[in-house]
């Protein structure tokens, strides 16, 4: 960090996520990340967060506003898992009696005659120059801020998302457009928040997404959380065709066959485009669905008052895949998703346990054992796009070996060697 910059958040995940949010203005001069103490003479306080727990391990800014704290932190507390959930409403309780919710918080000043920081660009650009917004300090390969704003009164305006680097302004261009064109046929019962505004700021876009229900509750991270009719996934069975002929199957081709630069990126490129010429040389038909979301996962989905599911976090969602790939990921992160290690053991329990599920969609034995294999390759070219995306594996959740060793087991669904490489 410069001298403009915290240098007391160097190397802290706090100190990645001020990058990701006012960088631009800091590296202009026009805002600085400072404890509090004295100001400098001809700026401003424009923002203050209160960092929980504390500044080198805060996991989220809430703003020093009592009213908007409390209302941030109880009425969303309840997607949260149990532990989480009563930290928030302890400390939301807190907020509502005027007590501080931490020692230490986080101000962003700026010069009284310059501009607006980036989070006040955001609010007045999407008609709320009022709102406040609450931050979660995500520290994902795919990391990308995530504003909630809430106007004076405390009620929730949207949730924004911010690109801060090449790959986080496809997630959000994508989130855009899977939402209006996606998210709204999903399969009946899974609903998705519409897109309320995008835009962008300091040229990186955003979009802002609908607030979700009062009162809507985490998914357990259990198998029998969804319905059999939830688990079948969002899209619908559109057509019949080869998996090789689909848009998803292309375009996870295409990022296979860019040029790698990460340590064992290129290996892993090599092993899993043989695994798809093998796919391709398949004549097996299988059921094409209109769209997968991609990442069909419990901490993206929550159950509102009525019982009916939410489904968010739309960024990876692609038009035109082999139905059950969502199917197939639901079960494989339904248990120890957490382990990077347990990756393949996961992904063949779910591919043992949706037999049924993937035989009412319409696939035969043949093309379920060809879609776990795709799978397995679409996981794979998932975390080297990461990778190559941000230079280097050390924030890539799963060791290349596993990867490797998951390329492998793809290999067995079909009995025997790897035909030409695509």
């Amino acid at each position: 960090m410069s001298t403009t910059r915290m240098t007391e958040l160097d190397g802290t995940d706090l100190g990645y996520a001020v990058e990701q949010i006012w960088g631009p203005g800091i590296d202009r001069g026009d805002a600085r990340a400072v404890l509090p103490g004295p100001i400098p003479v001809g700026w401003e306080v424009r923002e203050e967060y209160w960092a929980i727990p504390r500044l080198t391990s805060a996991q989220l800014l809430v703003p020093r506003d009592a009213r908007i704290a409390a209302r941030t932190l109880a009425d969303y507390a309840r997607l949260r898992p149990l532990k989480t959930r009563l930290v928030r409403q302890g400390l939301a309780a807190a907020a509502r009696t005027g007590v501080p919710l931490g020692r230490e918080t986080l101000r962003i000043i700026a010069p009284r005659s310059g501009p607006r920081t980036a989070v006040a660009e955001i609010a007045a650009s999407v008609g709320a120059p009022d709102a406040l917004a609450t931050f979660g300090v995500r520290t994902a390969a795919n990391a990308k801020p995530t504003l909630e704003l809430r106007d004076p009164s405390g009620e929730a305006v949207g949730f924004v998302k911010l690109a801060w680097n090449a790959l986080t302004r496809i997630a959000i261009e994508n989130e855009s457009v899977g939402l209006r064109t996606m998210g709204s046929v999903s399969r009946r019962g899974i609903l998705a928040p519409g897109v309320l505004a995008d835009g962008a700021v300091d040229e990186r876009p955003f979009v802002m997404i609908a607030p979700l229900p009062r009162g809507i509750r985490h998914v357990p991270a259990e198998n029998a959380s969804l319905s059999v009719a939830e688990a079948l996934g969002p899209g619908t069975v559109q057509r019949f065709g080869a998996i090789a002929d689909t848009r998803q199957f292309r375009s996870c081709l295409a990022d296979l066959h860019r040029e790698t630069t990460t340590p064992a990126a290129a290996g892993l490129a090599r092993q899993a485009r043989a695994l798809a010429g093998r796919i391709a040389e398949s004549p097996e038909i299988a059921p094409i669905a209109n769209f997968w979301h991609g990442d069909f996962v419990w901490w993206n989905m929550g159950r509102d008052p009525q019982g009916r599911l939410w489904l968010f976090d739309w960024e990876t969602a692609q038009p035109d895949a082999p139905a059950g790939l969502d199917t197939l990921h639901w079960f494989a992160h339904a248990k120890d998703a957490e382990n990077p290690l347990s990756l393949v053991a996961r992904v063949e329990a779910s591919t043992t346990h949706v037999q049924r599920l993937l035989r009412a969609l319409g696939h035969s034995p043949t093309s379920a054992s060809i879609l776990a294999a795709w799978y397995a390759v679409t996981l794979v070219a998932g975390e080297i796009r990461l990778a190559e995306s941000l230079g280097s594996w050390d924030r890539i959740k799963h060791p290349a070996a596993v990867l490797e060793q998951l390329l492998t087991w793809g290999v067995r669904q079909f009995g025997r060697p790897v035909g030409n490489a695509l």
